[in-house]
């Protein structure tokens, strides 16, 4: 919750918090409606896509 809470990264908490969630599961696909929030995950080990952007992709 810390790491969330103090990452300059993200403008919104609650962004952050998913962020966080999703690197300590170890998720390789981060989906958002807005890529734009998560830039700090797409520089990261973490693929951000959109929710038909991962449908085109892995259906």
């Amino acid at each position: 919750m810390l790491n969330a809470i103090y990452n300059d990264a993200f403008i919104d908490v609650e962004d952050s918090f998913q962020y966080q969630c999703a690197l300590n599961g170890n998720c390789n696909v981060l989906l958002t409606i807005n890529i734009n929030d998560f830039k700090e995950a797409s520089q990261q080990r973490m693929e951000t896509l959109t929710p038909p952007q991962f449908v085109e992709k892995y259906m």
